[in-house]
């Protein structure tokens, strides 16, 4: 499908000094770059920063990465591409928020206490021996860390 017949042209509007190519200014290449590459995010992102796009159509965007336990995930951050909420995909989503003028409320502290809520679970995993050894009160110890009496 070729992207490129909807691009949107920001070479309409009037601008200051002689008239120039469109492709010739460095904004009007990104423009075309982000538009055929970038992810709708992205995209979105780019048109609220040059182009005077709303914030509404950034938080569209943003809520297709938004999970069902209200962190975010889905590779909202592309290093991470699983599903499941992580707190680093919050940092991202928090940032575009901050980006936007929109980071505060009820969301943002929702997103907080999930973020958090994961920390703190993978802090206390990280502390547990192995579920083999609890169970079988191996060397670790029985499960409760308890010796059996």
């Amino acid at each position: 499908m070729d992207r490129s017949a909807s691009l949107p042209s920001s070479s309409s509007s009037p601008s200051a000094g002689p008239a120039q190519p469109a492709e010739s200014s460095a904004l009007s290449r990104a423009e075309r770059f982000v538009w055929l590459t970038a992810r709708v995010l992205e995209q979105r992102r780019f048109a609220y920063h040059f182009l005077g796009g709303g914030a509404e159509a950034v938080e569209t965007a943003l809520a297709a990465y938004l999970g069902a336990d209200g962190g975010y995930g889905h590779a909202l951050e592309p290093d991470l591409r699983g599903p499941v909420s992580q707190p680093l995909h919050a940092v991202h989503a928090l940032r575009v928020l901050d980006g936007i003028g929109r980071c505060g409320g009820q969301r943002v502290e929702r997103l907080c206490r999930v973020s958090d809520g994961r920390v703190h679970a993978r802090r206390r995993a990280a502390r547990a021996p192995p579920l083999a050894a609890r169970l079988s009160g191996g060397p670790l110890g029985p499960v409760g860390g308890r010796s059996a009496q």
